[in-house]
């Protein structure tokens, strides 16, 4: 069986609640997901706790992510998830006293969101835009590309 095949395979499975399909579907993203999370929260406690927060919602969420057909969509997905969930934690540690500034210092959340896209992703500027919901104009001023 090819690899797309197996892709798809697991994806209606786990659409399905199959936990197991969506565990294989998850490990293909896991390491990115991390690098991600590492870069902007910037300690192995914070970035595996959204990265566990990432799965989770994920799993509940993937039923209505119907844009996603491709193993491209699946890691464009998750990735936009994380972000997401990097932001509402940053949040709610900001409110607790805890500091999350990331490997970037003390740039904003959303900045090292785009520094992440960029050098962990690769993906270009308005792939990026869109991820954040942010004009490109924002990301180039950020990524400097």
């Amino acid at each position: 069986m090819g690899k797309k095949n197996s892709f798809e395979k697991d994806l209606a499975a786990a659409r399905s609640g199959d936990k197991k399909a969506y565990a294989r579907l998850y490990k293909l993203v896991y390491e990115l997901l991390y690098q991600i999370a590492f870069l902007i929260m910037g300690e192995k406690e914070h970035a595996l706790e959204v990265v566990y927060r990432n799965a989770a919602f994920t799993y509940r969420d993937l039923l209505r992510a119907v844009a996603v057909k491709t193993p491209d969509q699946y890691r464009d997905y998750m990735v936009a998830c994380l972000i997401d969930i990097c932001m509402l934690y940053e949040k709610e540690c900001r409110m607790e006293g805890i500091v999350c500034r990331g490997l970037l210092g003390k740039i904003p959340a959303a900045q090292r969101a785009m520094v992440a896209l960029k050098t962990v992703c690769g993906y270009p500027p308005a792939q990026i835009a869109e991820i954040l919901d942010v004009d490109v104009t924002q990301v180039l001023q950020v990524t400097g590309v």
